[in-house]
């Protein structure tokens, strides 16, 4: 199942604050250490810029990818334009990372063909 999964997103919220309690094991699961985790803020909320900031600092550092405050997007672009501008964006985190996931099983199937590879002349 885990092979079917090319992101992950939660929103801040969840669970009464339990997303970090997420976060952990999902990003402890080695087949899901690359998967996109991006955790979303989208409510209205009394928590001070300090505690925002701090919710994200950890999140990072447990393995989050980005966090998408969807309340400032709105605000700034329109409801139609955020939720445009945060599809384009997850597309692209998704490709650049299934990019990336070829490229390092390639180079570990092959790593004599990757060796003094350097640019070619044209």
């Amino acid at each position: 199942m885990t092979k079917d999964i090319s992101l992950v997103t939660c929103e801040v919220h969840f669970d009464q604050g339990q997303v970090l309690d997420l976060l952990q094991p999902v990003r402890s699961k080695s087949e899901l250490q690359e998967v996109p985790f991006l955790l979303a803020s989208g409510r209205e909320t009394n928590c001070s810029p300090a505690i925002l900031q701090g919710i994200e600092t950890v999140a990072e550092s447990l393995g989050a990818t980005a966090h998408i405050n969807v309340l400032k997007l709105v605000s700034s672009m329109g409801e139609e334009n955020a939720y445009e501008d945060i599809r384009r964006i997850v597309r692209k985190r998704i490709l650049l990372d299934s990019l990336n996931q070829s490229i390092s099983f390639l180079a570990k199937a092959n790593p004599n063909d990757w060796e003094g590879e350097g640019p070619r002349a044209a």
